[in-house]
């Protein structure tokens, strides 16, 4: 009896579900609104759902996107890396979010790994499916350039410079982990702040 073959487990967009989003374009002056789509990672492209049936967008040609969320209504803002640089000075590409705006914007962004299948015909061991795995890491943006968000407590509170007395201070009083999304959201957003009141 041949083996059934292996399927493919996961997706490789940002968020599998139709968003009604609105778009910035480099090459437009004015805002395209109100549109449903997805945003594929690897492929760096939108689909677009219209009544001519699905386009594609190409994501180099997107500045800045919004996504409202169709349970909480909540929005969702995301920005181009190709108007970021990395530590090395080399242009980013793809999508972040930007979670807390500020002094130090904090930015996730999420990549695509893709395992392939470890199916052994000869002793039948492994995995038969290629898996599309989704990774977010979190990284700051402070004067145009993008770096990621470290773990260190240390290096945390130096990044904080003046205020990383009363920031150590904060994330204790609270029991805030760097490691938590919502924890981050809630430190960067504690810090922005107390930088725009002095």
């Amino acid at each position: 009896i041949p083996l059934e073959p292996g399927g493919v487990e996961g997706d490789a967009y940002l968020n599998p579900g139709w968003k009604r989003t609105t778009f910035a374009l480099y090459d437009v002056d004015k805002m395209v609104e109100g549109i449903p789509s997805r945003y594929e990672i690897a492929l760096d492209q939108f689909e677009i759902k219209s009544s001519a049936g699905i386009k594609v967008l190409n994501g180099r040609r997107v500045k800045s996107f919004v996504w409202i969320d169709s349970i909480s209504n909540a929005p969702h803002f995301f920005v181009n890396g190709r108007d970021f640089k990395d530590e090395d000075q080399t242009s980013l590409s793809g999508f972040y979010e930007v979670l807390s705006e500020g002094n130090l914007s904090l930015l996730t962004r999420t990549d695509v790994v893709v395992r392939q299948p470890t199916y052994n015909e000869k002793f039948d061991l492994g995995d038969r499916d290629t898996r599309i795995i989704k990774k977010e890491k979190f990284h700051y943006l402070q004067d145009g350039m993008v770096r990621e968000v470290t773990s260190s407590k240390k290096m945390m509170m130096a990044l904080f410079g003046d205020h990383g007395d009363a920031m150590e201070d904060f994330i204790r009083v609270n029991r805030l982990s760097l490691n938590n999304a919502l924890h981050l959201r809630a430190i960067f957003e504690h810090y922005n702040a107390r930088v725009a009141s002095n």
